[in-house]
């Protein structure tokens, strides 16, 4: 097994350690949504208003551990198990070793729109002074308690699983046998016209659903888009980041010799998506706020419109300069 490797000690310790936190605010947070009285003078609601702060403060920072952790388990199976277990080339030959590495990965990134949204809503909350949004901001951490607690027991498992002498197969490997009979074709010349122009219509038609606020159908078309974002970046437009064109490999723009760009496209995905996610909360918050953000909505369509566009660039940047100062 390789819990007894230091990289993966000193993860697994630092997931303990936001887990005691979470754990921490969790019951603080309980113990104010019991006893919380809006309007009350009392001392007893002094004392709640008073441990808000405190989860408050906890959760802030457990957002940036969160992202610090996301970045380090991506170190660890990206950069540094490759080296040790013979065969793998990159996270995917790791995350494929058993069938709990994919889950631990997404059910980490899970916990960042629950986060997200978390801070957004303590934002509105201490705008006000009546907090009409405790204790309903407080709800978001049982999902994300239950997403840590399953995270974490998926990645113990995942690494207690992976002995050091087992073969593991490399991406190019993986992702050709998941191919089906003819799609590796069809996605390369289907994306090259079609997925394209689908791929960047969808960001004009998400704008225009946001402007007449459609936003039931603006999440769902920014699902939709997010994916395909995701479907072409792997069939088109990675192989031109790496400047090979028989390399689609999602995980090695992740790399310093790439520049890292591969957290800027994801960055940008995950936010809009999230951006778009709270959009579609914002008219319910709206009424139990007394003086709502005048121009939050806005730049929310804002954070959705400039991630999107800014996406649809950057891939953009690397097609036109292959294909018209390279090939």
């Amino acid at each position: 097994m390789i819990l007894t490797d230091f990289h993966v000690l000193i993860f697994i310790s630092a997931e303990l350690l936001f887990g005691f936190i979470l754990f921490r605010a969790g019951i603080e947070a309980i113990r104010v949504s019991r006893g919380w009285q809006p309007g009350s003078s009392s001392e007893a609601q002094i004392i709640l208003e008073r441990r808000t702060w405190l989860v408050s403060a906890a959760l802030y920072y457990l957002s940036g551990f969160s992202l610090i952790l996301l970045v380090l388990f991506l170190q660890i199976i990206n950069n540094h198990l490759p080296g040790v277990i013979q065969g793998a080339m990159c996270a995917d030959g790791i995350l494929e070793l058993n069938r709990y590495g994919y889950p631990a990965l997404l059910l980490k990134l899970a916990q960042i729109p629950f986060l997200a949204f978390f801070l957004l809503f303590n934002w509105l909350d201490r705008r006000e002074p009546e907090f009409p949004l405790t204790p309903l901001k407080y709800y978001w951490l049982a999902p994300l308690a239950i997403f840590w607690l399953s995270g974490f027991l998926s990645e113990l498992i995942f690494f207690n699983q992976i002995e050091p002498d087992v073969i593991a197969s490399c991406c190019s490997i993986s992702f050709e046998a998941a191919r089906l009979p003819g799609l590796a074709v069809s996605i390369e010349t289907f994306g090259a016209v079609y997925w394209r122009i689908i791929l960047f219509f969808l960001p004009g038609l998400v704008l225009l659903l946001n402007h007449y606020r459609r936003y039931v159908a603006a999440v769902l078309l920014s699902l939709a888009w997010t994916g395909l974002s995701l479907l072409t970046l792997k069939g088109y437009f990675v192989k031109f980041i790496y400047a090979r064109p028989t390399h689609d490999c999602l995980y090695d723009i992740l790399w310093a010799q790439y520049y890292g760009i591969g957290y800027v496209l994801y960055g940008l995905l995950l936010s809009g998506l999230i951006g778009q996610l709270f959009l579609l909360l914002w008219p319910v918050l709206q009424r139990r706020l007394k003086n709502p953000p005048l121009h939050l909505e806005q730049r929310l369509r804002l954070v959705v419109t400039v991630a999107q566009f800014l996406y649809l660039g950057l891939i953009g940047v690397y097609w036109w300069y292959w294909i018209f100062f390279k090939l």
